[in-house]
């Protein structure tokens, strides 16, 4: 008896650890077809110059995603982004870029082109720039993108909401020891943290929203130029995503 009951609790461990793993693998943004992604990114630029606070500088930017029908391996998407507006300069929004490509069912984004240029760019630089605009929307995505950083993002809550199983609730941190190391001594001095929260649409297969807090905390020596003080920068990223069918 205690042999069954030891094979049951080994079966039901193992069930239990392969339907979490299968949880935390759905969690990875992905495009569905004939969709309207419409994305507002939203940041904050604060902090203490070792003896006031420093003015607040929020900005915006909206992305426009739209995706066509699924064609054989994949579909078709166009990307288009627009200029940063900040409130204080009072200046214009305005189309910055527009990407066409293709998102494939394997993880690539294949056929990328800026057509928003007077002159067409070198495929490998347009991926580059797509990657860099993609990164911050997609988050932790099924697709492969040009990264500049070796952050790890690590989830510290993964919940489905109750009576919405659908949304699914996370808290994560960012770990930068790969990216601070391979920058070498010169970040010794400042210590960051990255940590947030974010929403995820199990149907939707997208994030819905994001937050993230960053904070560097920089210590300066006493020299010739002035005393030690502590510097201490923020950046405060809330990007929100909706989603239409076409």
């Amino acid at each position: 008896m205690k042999r069954s009951s030891a094979f049951f609790a080994t079966v039901f461990t193992l069930l239990f650890c392969v339907g979490t793993l299968a949880q935390a693998q759905e969690i990875q943004s992905r495009f569905l077809p004939d969709r309207e992604y419409s994305v507002t990114i939203k940041k904050t630029l604060s902090g203490h110059d070792g003896f006031q606070e420093v003015i607040p500088v929020t900005s915006t930017r909206r992305i426009t995603i739209v995706t066509g029908p699924h064609s054989g391996s994949g579909m078709h998407v166009t990307l288009t982004a627009y200029t940063s507006v900040q409130a204080t300069r009072n200046n214009a929004e305005d189309v910055q870029w527009v990407f066409d490509f293709e998102a494939m069912d394997d993880g690539t984004l294949a056929d990328v082109e800026i057509v928003s240029g007077a002159e067409p760019m070198a495929p490998e630089l347009a991926f580059a720039m797509l990657s860099r605009t993609l990164q911050p929307v997609l988050f932790e995505t099924a697709y492969t993108l040009e990264r500049r950083d070796k952050d790890v993002v690590k989830f510290v809550k993964n919940a489905p909401r109750d009576g919405a199983e659908d949304f699914i609730d996370i808290e994560y941190t960012v770990d930068k020891s790969a990216s601070e190391k391979e920058e070498g001594e010169s970040r010794e001095p400042m210590a960051t943290e990255d940590s947030g929260t974010a929403t995820f649409h199990a149907g939707d297969q997208f994030f819905l929203e994001r937050v993230l807090n960053e904070v560097n905390r920089i210590y300066v020596a006493e020299d010739a130029l002035g005393e030690e003080k502590n510097v201490i920068m923020r950046k405060d990223l809330r990007i929100t995503a909706t989603i239409t069918e076409r």
